[in-house]
């Protein structure tokens, strides 16, 4: 009788230790939601202002926090409107935007029920299109071509 129960035992713990398992990766591959990219990107400069911002996350997310600052820290009205439906890109529609430093402040709430929040900065700089264009005429040097 004493091997009779020890089989079940031991049968039980492992199925309970597999299902501890699969619940610690299930939950590790939901503690990542994250922010893959966006448009305008982290820290880039974009010589015309955008129309819409686009944010890609790395799973399905809801969005519950957008917020848009100028330099100043002013928030600025934007074009998100909550609730939005759990997706993986969100396309928010911009303000008329000038020149200068904006903050995207946002959060998203993943599968696992966590939130997750994050920021990121861009520059819009007008001069930017066309300082790429100045360096490329200081890099060339015409005349040293012979005809």
């Amino acid at each position: 009788m004493l091997l009779s129960l020890r089989i079940p035992l031991k049968t039980g713990l492992i199925k309970l230790c597999s299902l501890g398992l699969l619940a610690g990766l299930c939950s590790m591959a939901f503690a990542h939601t994250g922010l893959t990219d966006a448009a305008p990107a982290a820290d880039a400069t974009v010589s015309e202002a955008p129309k819409e911002i686009v944010l890609n996350f790395n799973g399905q997310v809801n969005l519950v926090k957008f917020e848009l600052l100028d330099g100043t820290g002013r928030v600025l009205k934007s074009g998100f409107e909550p609730p939005l439906p759990t997706q993986e890109t969100f396309v928010i529609a911009a303000p008329l935007l000038q020149a200068g430093e904006y903050t995207v402040n946002w959060a998203v709430v993943g599968a696992d029920g966590h939130t997750v929040a994050d920021r990121y900065s861009f520059t819009i700089d007008p001069a930017a299109a066309t300082g790429h264009s100045q360096d490329h005429e200081q890099h060339t040097d015409h005349s040293a071509h012979q005809h």
